[in-house]
């Protein structure tokens, strides 16, 4: 979302590998509309979740562009378990300065907009643990209560260093997949 057009900037969707997202890997259907179909099942289009997130940083002065980060959840695009409708989870939004200076803050330390909330990904609430016994008690009520299809737990700390556990029964299911893109590959 640029600032220096005198208009109002048109938003521009990317993957990690192509502005326009227009690629694609399990479904036929560019990433843009897999994108496009989550934001209307939460009744939201690209312009108002794009205002949404300018909004957010409406204080701050000196705006080149502001952006945001999301994970794609689609029926068209699953992984391993099931995705009954798309969805779109915001990660991180932040902004670009005209001076430069690049702006990234975690979704759950924002006093987001409740559009932006209503998109945060789910979070455990947790305040660490004091043991190993503890961490390795909690990770195994999940393994039990979430089955084979939980991926796992990402650790975040305060300066966005991450860590992962992975549930060890959906690797196994992930790795039954392939790496091939083609369902008649796989």
């Amino acid at each position: 979302f640029d600032e220096s057009s005198s208009t109002q900037p048109e938003p521009v969707l990317a993957t990690r590998s192509q502005i326009g997202a227009g690629g694609n890997f399990y479904s036929q259907r560019s990433f843009a509309e897999l994108f496009a179909d989550a934001l209307a099942e939460g009744e939201l289009s690209l312009q108002q979740l794009a205002l949404t997130v300018r909004h957010s940083f409406k204080d701050v002065k000196n705006v080149h562009s502001y952006f945001a980060s999301f994970v794609l959840q689609h029926p068209e695009h699953r992984v391993v378990n099931r995705v009954d409708k798309p969805r779109a989870y915001i990660v991180h939004a932040g902004y670009v300065t005209k001076d430069g200076h690049t702006v990234i803050e975690d979704i759950s330390e924002m006093s987001a907009e409740p559009e932006l909330a209503s998109l945060a990904i789910p979070q455990y609430p947790m305040n660490g643990f004091n043991t190993v016994a503890d961490y390795q008690s909690f990770l195994n009520t999940q393994l039990t209560t979430m089955g084979h299809f939980w991926q796992g737990l990402t650790f975040k700390d305060a300066n966005g260093n991450r860590w992962r556990t992975r549930n060890s029964k959906y690797l196994a299911l992930r790795s039954l997949r392939g790496s091939e893109a083609l369902p008649l590959d796989r």
